[in-house]
């Protein structure tokens, strides 16, 4: 595995950073579409998930599906499944943070 969530984290802060260089955004996005193609991607997702920032958890829930997209032929179901919990996990604790407010 060869990522560091921090440094990630900082590429998804900056893509949507408001105002952001049109050139800086293509270099980050072309970084994170990197990373989201590997074979260890779903650990990237996770930890994204795990961050609590919206954009980063967002990004999360992309890598999974980017992940998904190009290895959906060697996908056991049953890690699929965790995927799919996972994301309701946190699509739920987010819902609950709206309601609570």
């Amino acid at each position: 595995m060869s990522f560091d969530i921090a440094v990630v984290v900082d590429l998804v802060d900056t893509l949507y950073h408001p105002q952001q260089a049109a050139d800086v955004v293509r270099a980050c996005q072309r970084e994170i579409q990197n990373l989201q193609r590997q074979v260890w991607a779903p650990q990237l997702a996770h930890e994204l998930l795990q961050t609590g920032k919206q954009t980063s958890q967002f990004m999360g829930a992309v890598t999974y599906t980017v992940y998904i997209t190009n290895y959906i032929d060697a996908l056991d179901r049953n890690f699929a499944a965790q995927i799919i919990a996972e994301i309701v996990y946190i699509v739920q604790k987010q819902l609950d943070k709206v309601v609570l407010q």
